[in-house]
């Protein structure tokens, strides 16, 4: 509608008719509607009455759209029983609606194009709309955006992808497809115009492939066949997965280490739940395990959920975790020993799990993850769905040594974070005097710097032995490693310890000394 009142403001040059513009008098339900047989009453702009056009029931040369995004957790009752019924492949979210409804509509040329949330192209409840639009269209365009393309919906959680398919019918499977992921890409896009980006095409035989019939057209040929081997938790490997547990009320049975009394500490237990860390990292949250655990299991029953804790079988056991959430890439680490795992945390077990975290920290499968699901929210049934080679022993000796060894390296990390049950202190102590000078102040910042820059040197050193046995037992040629080492996931999880400003760095570690120095020996009793 904006860009035909922007067309009628070029009247003397350009003489439009008035537009169709109507509206269904109909719940709020909108255009949804109108694939639906058992429609409402059509209330036409500018005339008076309702009617009931049969020309709404034709389909369309051309559809277009920026749909609405909203979950189907947010939606109203009436309006997620509509969705569901009239459009259950896309019933998770109303855009998907949306997408079904464009695809509905087509004519047998017909073309339609969508700006809408990417999740459609990998997520597995999308697997059926995917699998429709495969059978029934050719894919055109496929643009991934990213996030921040709306300035009003910033941040990770907002990621956009470009649709334009056509009935296949009259087209065939030539599809372009384009990543718009930095910052830099997205100027240029604005500015010149997608095509004057690097492009990839004819990708589309190649989403059959896929477990899930994923659009990921970014994905390099040689990788394809890798999908043919077993699935990672498969007969043979091994390997099993599990849901963490989800206790219906964290902030009643969750406590920081430093919150927990002396004569309540025998009923908590280490808690690993999400964080983002790579390697290894000791939880700093306990969990409440009074009775072994009855407490939990009589609060969730009280709720509706359970008796039964989800993963309990693998509850203290030695395995590997990562967070669900990943804002910044997906990073697995060793779990907390002795501990029970949260849902945001569910968990991988292993006979040998120093293997486990070294293949799932590899540029490679950091790579495919980003294939199956390129969103921030990492799903335990993503990772299932891995193709797994098993190890030779001589793989497994390079990696399991450069990955016990990567594993020292974030222990040493930890001594520096306040929020760790293993912090030795105020770390600028560890350079200067409590009553040191500004210069010295600044003079134990640049240490600290040149410190965690040599952790990052030792643990890239370490990630390329991990990375060079890994993408040899897969057999990745040097040119398709090169690609898949540029990657924006792969990219994203590069360092085991973020490097901040000289500013940042002096005004946390001052404020670490001021606060430590309130409050002393804080850690201590730990």
């Amino acid at each position: 509608f904006s860009i035909y009142l922007a067309c009628r403001d070029l009247a003397p040059i350009c003489e439009l008719p008035l537009p169709q513009i109507f509206h269904f008098d109909g719940k709020g339900f909108g255009s949804l509607w109108l694939s639906v047989k058992d429609r409402p009453p059509v209330d036409i702009f500018g005339l008076e009455g309702k009617f009931d056009l049969v020309h709404l029931e034709r389909s369309y040369s051309a559809v277009i759209t920026n749909p609405p995004y909203l979950s189907h957790r947010l939606m109203p009752k009436e309006l997620a029983s509509f969705v569901k019924q009239a459009y259950p492949a896309g019933r998770f979210d109303l855009y998907a609606a949306f997408l079904k409804l464009s695809m509905n509509l087509m004519a047998d040329s017909g073309v339609f194009a969508l700006i809408c949330q990417q999740s459609f192209m990998s997520i597995s409840r999308y697997e059926e709309l995917r699998k429709e639009l495969l059978d029934r269209f050719a894919l055109k365009v496929l643009v991934q955006l990213g996030s921040g393309v709306f300035a009003s919906r910033k941040g990770e959680k907002v990621s956009n992808a470009i649709i334009v398919a056509q009935s296949r019918v009259s087209s065939e499977d030539i599809t372009e497809g384009w990543r718009i992921l930095t910052a830099g890409e997205q100027v240029t896009a604005q500015r010149l115009g997608i095509r004057q980006l690097p492009k990839l095409e004819n990708r589309t035989r190649s989403f059959q492939k896929f477990p899930g019939k994923q659009f990921a057209f970014w994905c390099p040929d040689e990788i394809l066949p890798l999908f043919e081997l077993p699935a990672l938790e498969s007969e043979g490997t091994g390997i099993e997965s599990s849901n963490g547990l989800f206790t219906c009320n964290n902030k009643q049975f969750l406590k920081f280490f430093w919150q927990i009394e002396e004569n309540e500490a025998c009923h908590f237990v280490p808690y690993d739940k999400g964080g983002g860390h790579k390697w290894y990292y000791t939880t700093p949250i306990m969990l409440n395990w009074q009775d072994n655990g009855d407490v939990i299991r009589a609060y969730r029953k009280e709720r509706g959920q359970s008796v039964a804790l989800p993963g309990e079988r693998h509850y203290f056991k030695p395995g590997v975790t990562y967070s669900y959430i990943g804002t910044r890439g997906f990073k697995a680490r060793l779990l907390s020993p002795g501990s029970v795992f949260d849902v945001a945390s569910s968990a991988l077990f292993s006979d040998d799990p120093i293997y486990l975290l070294g293949f799932l920290n590899s540029s490679l499968v950091r790579f495919l993850l980003g294939l199956l699901n390129p969103t921030i929210n990492f799903q335990i049934g993503d990772l299932r769905r891995l193709p797994y080679k098993k190890p030779s022993e001589k793989v497994r000796k390079a990696v399991s040594e450069a990955v016990s060894q990567a594993i020292e390296l974030a222990r040493q990390c930890e001594t520096y974070d306040r929020r760790s049950p293993q912090y030795l202190g105020p770390v600028l102590l560890r350079y200067v005097n409590q009553d040191a000078s500004q210069t010295q102040l600044e003079k134990a910042c640049h240490l600290h710097r040149l410190n965690l820059t040599k952790l990052n040197e030792r643990e890239a050193a370490l990630q390329k032995n991990i990375d060079d046995a890994i993408f040899q037992h897969y057999g990745v040629s040097d040119e398709t490693r090169a690609l898949i080492e540029i990657d924006p996931w792969v990219v994203r999880t590069k360092f085991i310890s973020e490097l901040p400003t000289d500013k940042q760095l002096l005004a946390e570690l001052t404020a670490d000394l001021t606060a430590c120095l309130a409050v002393p020996r804080i850690h201590e009793a730990r």
